[in-house]
């Protein structure tokens, strides 16, 4: 019978020991989980299950790691993600399995709302406007240092938005439309 995987739709080929992990150092994503842990940081499922797996249209083999039941595999999450700016540096990689990172998207709002967050992946960095303009201060560029949330009415619905204040102080901004540049 043929086991196909979860996300990639995978075909089950083979398990591995997860001591094996070790084989693969130079491999980034599998890099990632050696030095954080096979836990996702968001729901805390355990994929510890070293297994190779084989598109079904190609004859590549593609070598993950997946949690007891074969349902979640593991996934690189960007902390800042690169839509944003966020780098492929290990500071700003996650171990999330491949449901929460689809939920989580390029959202930078739980690193908004999160005091703890927000102080270690975003208060001090540097970030530009999405849409290419200097800020309003005729500045290419700006240094967070504070978030707060801003009541917008949107037609008939009010809505709450992430907005960053910045060193300067001589203004702010939507936290959804800046890009991070350090």
């Amino acid at each position: 019978m043929e086991i196909v995987l979860p996300n990639h739709k995978y075909i089950f080929q083979r398990e591995f020991p997860i001591e094996d992990l070790e084989y693969y150092t130079k491999h980034h994503r599998l890099k990632l989980y050696i030095k954080k842990g096979f836990i996702c940081e968001n729901c805390g499922v355990v994929c510890d299950r070293l297994i190779q797996g084989k598109p079904q249209k190609c004859q590549a083999y593609h070598t993950d790691l997946y949690n007891k039941d074969l349902t979640r595999m593991l996934t690189v999450g960007h902390i800042i993600p690169k839509s944003k700016g966020g780098k492929w540096v290990l500071d700003n990689l996650r171990p999330l399995c491949h449901v929460c990172n689809t939920k989580e998207g390029t959202c930078i709002a739980r690193l908004c709302a999160d005091p703890l967050l927000f102080d270690a992946h975003l208060n001090g960095k540097t970030v530009k406007r999405m849409s290419g303009k200097p800020f309003v201060n005729g500045n290419e560029t700006a240094i967070i240092n504070r978030v707060f949330i801003s009541k917008h009415n949107k037609g008939n619905k009010h809505k709450d938005m992430f907005v960053f204040g910045f060193s300067d102080n001589s203004q702010t901004y939507p936290a959804n439309k800046v890009c991070f540049i350090d």
